[in-house]
C-alpha cells in the first residue's frame, strides 16, 4: 500500500491518504487528490511511504530534479486562483 502525506511546512494542516494494494502497476501511474480547504494557496510538503507487509513501512526515495527537503517530502507550490498563470483542470 501506497500512504501519501501532506502538510504546510508551519504543521496547521497536514492530510493522509493510501492506493489501493497493488496500484500503481509497474509502468503505471494512478492518480491521487486531496481535498484542501477552500481558496487555499501557499507551500505544501509531500510525502510517500510503502508498506510492503502489514506494519513493516518505508519512506520512498524520490526520483526527480528537483530537490528534496531534509525530512524526505517534495515542496509543492501552490498558485492562488486568481493568479493568471493558473489553469483550472490542469
Amino acid at each position: 500500500m501506497l500512504w501519501l502525506h501532506v502538510d504546510t511546512p508551519d504543521g496547521r494542516l497536514s492530510l493522509r491518504g493510501s492506493l489501493d494494494a497493488g496500484h500503481p502497476y509497474g509502468g503505471g501511474i494512478r492518480q491521487a487528490s486531496f481535498l484542501l480547504p477552500s481558496g487555499y494557496s501557499g507551500n505544501l510538503n509531500l510525502s510517500a511511504k510503502i508498506e510492503v507487509r502489514p506494519g513493516v513501512i518505508r519512506p520512498v526515495a524520490w526520483a526527480c530534479e528537483q530537490p528534496v527537503n531534509p525530512d524526505g517530502s517534495i515542496a509543492v507550490a501552490l498558485k492562488d486562483e486568481k493568479d493568471p498563470k493558473w489553469r483550472k483542470g490542469v
